[in-house]
């Protein structure tokens, strides 16, 4: 069966980033896929028109990241949507693993994925709020006398998950009023 999800990346001048983010997620067979530009001046919507004809190319004025994350979920027909940064590359199966975790979990809406950078170290991607004692830590310069905590895997709740790879429930995000436009 082919993941309930589609594929939204926001583009601004990352034409060979963007190749390489399309190449990957076209390998995963999404529902959709979807690029909303920003005003590239370096020829990325040529290149995904040229390349990636299967893609759809939804070029718009350079709003920032929250409006253009909006504009690919107000087309987005799936019930779900991987929303990246042109910069990344999703692993083959992460498509359709994120379209199954929120299958199974139907009260989650956004689910961030396992990001690690090019040398296959863990990024920090996703976080609690801080308590005011670790506020204290970190502020005080106390934190660096303390062994360094190792980033957790696997599902648990957090409170936000950074926006450069996040899968979403389509409905349930854009009831709420979508991703917050004044984040430019």
């Amino acid at each position: 069966m082919l993941p309930q999800i589609g594929a939204i990346v926001v583009n601004h001048n990352t034409r060979e980033h963007l190749r390489r983010c399309l190449a990957a997620i076209l390998a995963d067979a999404p529902a959709q896929t979807i690029v909303v530009d920003t005003q590239s001046q370096d020829g990325s919507a040529a290149l995904v028109r040229r390349t990636f004809p299967a893609v759809e190319v939804l070029e718009q004025e350079n709003r920032g990241y929250g409006a253009a994350a909006n504009a690919g979920l107000e087309r987005v027909r799936a019930p779900h949507a991987l929303v990246l940064n042109a910069d990344t590359r999703p692993a083959r199966g992460a498509l359709a693993a994120l379209a199954a975790y929120l299958e199974e979990r139907p009260r989650a809406a956004v689910a961030g994925p396992l990001v690690v950078d090019e040398g296959g170290r863990l990024q920090a991607t996703a976080r609690r709020f801080p308590t005011p004692l670790e506020v204290l830590l970190q502020e005080s310069g106390l934190r660096r006398l303390l062994p360094k905590a190792s980033a957790k895997r696997g599902p648990r709740s957090v409170d936000w998950v950074l926006g450069a790879a996040v899968a979403v429930r389509r409905d349930a995000v854009l009831a709420t009023g979508g991703f917050d436009e004044t984040y430019f």
